[in-house]
């Protein structure tokens, strides 16, 4: 992904994961969907331990949870684990 591509500013995708091996090979993947679909989405990560207020305010009850915010507001919402051709349906559907 290009500089200024990832950033909570603005962003259309969230990701709110915890740590590990998942949750990097979950953010690497998102990625690559961001690059497939090029301008149509922006991509950040929010790292819940150094935001704890950030869970509460969205109703995260698990991760990872992948939100689509519209014109700043949740637009759609996923939780758990799916492979990248159900992430990039669920976005398409959602965008």
């Amino acid at each position: 992904m290009g500089p200024g591509r990832v950033g909570l500013a603005g962003a259309d995708i969230i990701v709110s994961g915890g740590r590990g091996l998942m949750a990097k090979e979950n953010f690497v993947m998102l990625q690559e969907l961001a690059d497939e679909l090029g301008e149509k989405i922006t991509v950040a990560k929010v790292n819940i331990d150094e935001n704890p207020g950030i869970p509460t305010k969205y109703g995260v009850r698990g991760v990872p949870t992948l939100m689509i915010f519209s014109q700043g507001q949740v637009a759609a919402t996923k939780v758990g684990a799916l492979p990248k051709s159900k992430i990039k349906e669920w976005i398409e559907s959602s965008i």
